[in-house]
């Protein structure tokens, strides 16, 4: 009896052609992995692009002189909430690059199990992704209010001369 050494690739060969023998309902499954797996990618790059934009807005308000509207004096309680909204947005950003990277590095060589692991992962992706959200959402709350406040509670009229 002959043995194969299993390459990557032989490997991937097997669990191919495993997964084309399979049923259609058990097509159906996978098909169904695959779909909210490019839905969980699509939403931690859209939460990505979302917190960099707000956290531009943050940096432009820290940065900003104090003859302008968006200006933040140091002894301004907002500063504060600005600074809290600014850190949630970082670890917004930071938690999305991790659960759309986060992965197995090797799969089970029997597709049942090999579905199984897959669904593992994309369930704590999910959790990853609920956990950016949240933060995404306090960030984006925080950096809003801070702005508004020094809009129309630090004594800046806005548009006018």
């Amino acid at each position: 009896m002959p043995t194969e050494k299993l390459t990557p690739e032989l490997r991937g060969r097997k669990r191919w052609a495993a997964l084309i023998a399979m049923d259609e309902p058990t097509q159906l499954i996978v098909e169904s992995l695959r779909y909210r797996d490019q839905d969980h990618h699509n939403k931690c790059g859209a939460l990505l692009g979302f917190s960099g934009l707000l956290i531009a807005s943050d940096l432009v308000q820290f940065a900003a002189s104090p003859d302008t509207i968006a200006y933040l004096s140091p002894d301004s309680p907002w500063l504060r909430v600005a600074g809290l909204g600014f850190l949630a947005l970082i670890l917004c950003s930071a938690l999305s690059i991790v659960s759309m990277s986060y992965g197995r590095w090797r799969y089970s060589d029997d597709p049942w199990e090999a579905l199984h692991q897959f669904a593992d992962v994309i369930n704590v992706r999910s959790g990853i992704e609920i956990a950016a959200i949240w933060l995404c959402a306090f960030g984006g709350v925080a950096s809003m209010a801070s702005l508004f406040a020094t809009l129309f509670f630090e004594g800046h009229v806005p548009f006018s001369r």
